[in-house]
């Protein structure tokens, strides 16, 4: 952090396109790795439905 005062224009667009990178990667492995039915045993069953054991 103390360096960003001797950047130049450059420099610092480099820096905060790789830090752009960073975080969009960050959010598509969210997407792919996050257990998203981790909370499929607390949904309210409607009457119709059978009951899905795990």
């Amino acid at each position: 952090m103390s360096c960003l005062d001797r950047l130049d224009r450059d420099d610092f667009l480099s820096v905060v396109s790789q830090l752009a990178l960073y975080v969009n990667c960050l959010g598509g492995w969210n997407l792919h790795l996050y257990p998203w039915d981790s909370g499929d045993h607390l949904r309210q069953l409607r009457p119709s439905e059978p009951v899905r054991q795990s």
